[in-house]
């Protein structure tokens, strides 16, 4: 929990920053190593400051970063890639 309070002084620090202006802010890094905990955290931290935001956690398939976990083909597509893949069908 003591990481937690680090944390969100840390962010709270920030608040003078272009850092609130952005418009995407990417959590990333190792399994386990708390990217949930801080997107959460900085969620809430926004929400308090009353600043709209919204959270996108991974698999999420609204997530406008998530390119490979969320990608689809229409029928055609598919029938495209199918044809053209080589070894691969």
């Amino acid at each position: 929990m003591d990481n937690y309070f680090k944390l969100k002084s840390f962010i709270l620090s920030l608040k003078g920053a272009d850092f609130l202006n952005t418009k995407l802010i990417i959590v990333e890094g190792l399994p386990g190593f708390g990217k949930s905990t801080t997107a959460n955290l900085l969620y809430d931290i926004l929400i308090e400051k009353n600043i709209d935001v919204e959270l996108f956690l991974e698999g999420n398939l609204d997530h406008p970063a998530d390119y490979e976990g969320v990608s689809c083909f229409n029928k055609s597509e598919f029938k495209s890639m199918l044809v053209n893949s080589g070894i691969f069908r």
